[in-house]
């Protein structure tokens, strides 16, 4: 349902996306830095993609005649606004092609905030605005895996670095068993 110009906005070279209250899970507006890292990808498919899928014409299913964009953010390879429904198609299909398995809206979420809490700690809290959570422990209770991963990865290394130096105490070599 994101609009251009409406909840996709652009001031200066950047871009702001503005969601509003009557349109969030927590009924509070929210607005947010567009990711600089990804305006490169957004400007090529407003510049170039974009204007190509609006000027297709019509559907591909005549009963089902989709709505015109206008200021949809997301066009069909029809011309005709995205609908929640084909976009879920559509990440599933291309999640499956990419990494083998599906990837579905809520296992992005889950994403964000685990990325988050690995990459940026100290800027956590936007993940749990982006996703729309009223407290920060909604988010590390029911998100954060980050620190699951970061436990398992020191286990691993200890269990590692025992069979080297069990390896090592036997005269063994680097792939051979003690």
């Amino acid at each position: 349902g994101l609009q251009l110009y409406r909840n996709l906005q652009q001031s200066e070279g950047d871009w702001t996306l503005r969601i509003p209250a009557t349109e969030t899970k927590t009924h509070q507006s929210l607005t947010l830095p567009f990711p600089h890292v990804l305006v490169p990808a957004l400007e090529r498919y407003l510049g170039l993609y974009r204007p190509l899928l609006m000027a297709m014409q019509g559907p591909r299913d005549k009963s089902h005649p989709g709505r015109p964009a206008v200021a949809d953010l997301w066009v069909s390879r029809c011309g005709t606004a995205m609908t929640e429904g084909a976009l879920q198609k559509l990440l599933r299909r291309h999640t499956h092609a990419r990494f083998g398995h599906t990837v579905n809206c809520h296992l992005f979420r889950d994403c964000v905030a685990s990325s988050m809490a690995d990459d940026d700690p100290v800027n956590i809290r936007i993940a749990a605005d982006l996703l729309g959570h009223r407290s920060l422990q909604t988010t590390q209770r029911s998100y954060i895996t980050a620190n699951q991963r970061v436990a398992l990865r020191r286990i691993a290394n200890i269990i590692r670095e025992q069979r080297r130096a069990a390896r090592r105490r036997a005269g063994c070599g680097p792939g051979e068993a003690p």
